[in-house]
């Protein structure tokens, strides 16, 4: 009896470790967008919190707002779309979701204020 039951633990702990293997890490821990490209002097925010200078490369987080000043910023999200911004934009990030399938969930974010292209 104890055999059987070590076995079905054995089971139960197998199992747990393949549906582990089935997520992607990405869609676990991925910020909504990264920093393709910035020049200039510009600048994002956390909700609340103090503007910081951005660079190529940082994390884009929902409620995060990017500002551009003289600068420009493109943004690729996680579903593979750009985001282009052009000098004097103000960028914010509501809301984003995406779960690794092939029709992404909805963008929502603050009307920009100023130059937004965008290619998918």
């Amino acid at each position: 009896m104890a055999t059987r039951a070590g076995g079905i633990r054995s089971v139960l702990i197998a199992c747990l470790l393949l549906a582990g293997t089935l997520i992607e890490p990405q869609a676990l821990a991925a910020p909504a967008a990264r920093v393709e490209f910035a020049v200039g002097n510009p600048q994002i925010a956390s909700a609340g919190g103090p503007a910081r200078p951005l660079a190529k490369g940082a994390a884009v987080e929902a409620g995060d707002t990017v500002f551009t000043n003289d600068g420009r910023v493109q943004l690729r999200f996680t579903d593979g779309a750009y985001v282009s911004l052009q000098p004097q934009s103000r960028f914010r990030v509501d809301e984003y979701r995406w779960e690794g399938r092939a029709v992404p969930q909805p963008l929502s974010a603050a009307p920009p204020r100023a130059g937004l292209a965008t290619r998918s």
